[in-house]
């Protein structure tokens, strides 16, 4: 069970004045925040419903995701011999080993879900509904795949873009092998055509957009991606397993074209991530290396292989990547269309792979029964990798059943009286924001209720600085000390920044700070030393010291 966190207080209470006072919440949000009115349908309802309605749909549309994309990936009437059973053990390591910031962005925070998850559950029924309508057509279930491309391209930008993609390959594919061009394909690809301009009519997303088009924009927005997708403690792991798998496939069936084989030398040198020295730099390299491969082995499996339809999935993980790469407002949670594209073509490689080597030792149990045991150890592992998470986001659910009460109280007290989140499994600092502290009082009804805050703001009027004092100790904007002392500060995500000080280049990847001093590498867990106040951030006095050595 997780909590609720900024933007879920603002959904929740979408409901609260009937189904009118939605409809009015909805139309102004669509004219002033964005245009994702489907997917932030979705979180308002699951919202106004607490915590057990989404925890039952979100573990439900992980599965489904899985299904619907192994059964548009699968080849009809292929005989098997354990290769699915293979293909969900390794999309359950792979999901169980997940770093906590790439989980408290994805599956465990309401909106975030809604926003990255769902979409995908769309794309994944709308690509099952595709390959069943060419099988078996009628006119009842080409109208819900029609249904099904409308909503699927009117989910997010990122989503739109991934179905038009994969719409567009179909038909690209249907013109090369077939000579001819399907009327139906077309009418999907309007369809989905369609869906994605309700979300650019949004004069808020048209206003948005043209403003992070540019250069320097782009440059900053491939540093933002590579640094919250490509870094250790992300989604490195999925990236060295992916090229890993392809590399093996290649290897085991040759009729693939040999290229692919670069799979196998492109693992070992994203492996150099978790050996050498963190850096940005060092994270766009291998990020770049990684788009490269993916994108050879997207072409090469839509027209050299029976794998068109994984290749088209491929491709529309890169599009998904593309289309956040031209904004400024990266972040964690918006590489997970990526993430999920390779862990579901990954798993189902991984399954292909396991198909030519039961073929080849067929009648030899001890195959079958060793890559059991290895799939079985590797889930136990993973899972135990994770049960700290699992622990964590329980202790913080059950303070956020404490502060339900205060909040219930609090009127009576005249006062709220709150207690923090315990680092590192939480989602966001609580009162540390003035919007979201608005958001949370009006969720529970106590806007006039003064609130007893667990840390004081201090304003130095001859310096214009303001600083913070929490638990005893003090905390210092971080852009500023950063720029007093001539250093430069790069912000990928509140969970990943680069600060180069004094010809030396410290990399916060949350929850530890690291830099190399004299040749000699340090890791130090300050994961208590930074807080993220009205969109800054602070650090305390014992972080700057380390900073300023």
């Amino acid at each position: 069970m997780t909590t609720f966190t900024t933007d879920d207080y603002y959904y929740a209470c979408f409901w609260r004045d009937g189904f009118d006072g939605f409809v009015r919440r909805n139309v102004d949000h669509y004219l002033t925040r964005n245009g994702r009115v489907l997917v932030h349908l979705i979180a308002q309802t699951l919202l106004a419903g607490g915590m057990i309605p989404f925890a039952i749909f979100n573990t439900l549309s992980l599965i489904a995701i899985f299904l619907c994309f192994m059964a548009f990936q699968s080849m009809p009437g292929k005989k098997t011999h354990g290769g699915g059973l293979l293909s969900a053990f390794l999309f359950s390591i792979m999901l169980l080993g997940l770093n906590y910031n790439v989980l408290k962005h994805s599956i465990l925070c309401v909106s975030d879900a809604c926003n990255y998850i769902f979409p995908q559950l769309l794309l994944a029924l709308s690509c099952m509904l595709l390959e069943k309508c060419r099988t078996s057509p009628g006119i009842p279930l080409c109208f819900f795949t029609a249904l099904g491309c409308f909503l699927s391209g009117a989910t997010t930008e990122q989503g739109g873009i991934m179905t038009l993609t994969i719409l567009f390959v179909s038909i690209l594919s249907e013109l090369i092998v077939q000579k001819r061009v399907g009327v139906f394909r077309v009418f999907l690809l309007l369809c989905s055509a369609a869906g994605y301009l309700t979300i650019f009519l949004s004069p808020a997303t048209r206003a948005r957009a043209a403003s992070e088009l540019s250069i320097p924009g782009i440059q900053n927005g491939l540093r933002q991606f590579a640094c919250n997708f490509a870094s250790p403690g992300r989604s490195l792991f999925v990236m060295i397993l992916f090229c890993l798998v392809i590399g093996t496939l290649s290897l085991l069936n040759r009729k693939l074209p040999r290229v692919l084989l670069l799979g196998l030398p492109v693992s070992a040198t994203l492996s150099i991530g978790y050996f050498s020295a963190q850096s940005v730099a060092l994270n766009v390299i291998l990020f770049l290396l990684f788009c490269g491969f993916m994108l050879t082995a997207a072409v090469i499996f839509i027209f050299k292989t029976p794998y068109q339809k994984s290749g088209s999935l491929l491709l529309a993980g890169l599009a998904s990547a593309g289309m956040m790469i031209f904004t400024v407002s990266s972040s964690v949670r918006a590489t997970v269309p990526l993430l999920i594209c390779l862990m579901v073509c990954g798993a189902f490689f991984a399954g292909e792979c396991y198909e030519i080597l039961g073929i080849r030792f067929a009648g030899k149990k001890f195959f079958h029964r060793a890559t059991a045991i290895l799939s079985v150890c590797a889930f136990f592992c993973c899972l135990n990798q994770a049960m700290p998470v699992f622990r964590g986001v329980r202790n913080n659910y059950r303070i956020l059943q404490q502060n339900e009460l205060a909040a219930q109280t609090a009127r009576q007290e005249e006062v709220f009286r709150y207690r923090d989140y315990l680092p590192p499994y939480y989602l966001a600092d609580l009162f540390t924001s003035s919007v979201f502290d608005r958001l949370f009082l009006h969720y529970y009804r106590i806007d006039d209720v003064p609130v007893e805050y667990n840390y004081r703001v201090m304003e130095f009027e001859k310096t214009g600085e303001t600083t913070l004092l929490k638990d005893g100790k003090r905390y210092h904007p971080l852009s500023k000390l950063v720029k007093k002392h001539g250093g430069k500060l790069f912000w990928a995500s509140n969970e990943y920044l680069s600060i180069t000080l004094k010809r030396r280049e410290f990399i916060y990847n949350a929850p530890c700070l690291y830099w190399t001093d004299q040749g000699t590498r340090h890791r130090v867990n300050v994961v208590q030393d930074i807080i993220n106040y009205e969109n800054s951030l602070f650090v305390s006095e014992d972080f700057a010291k380390i900073l300023l050595g």
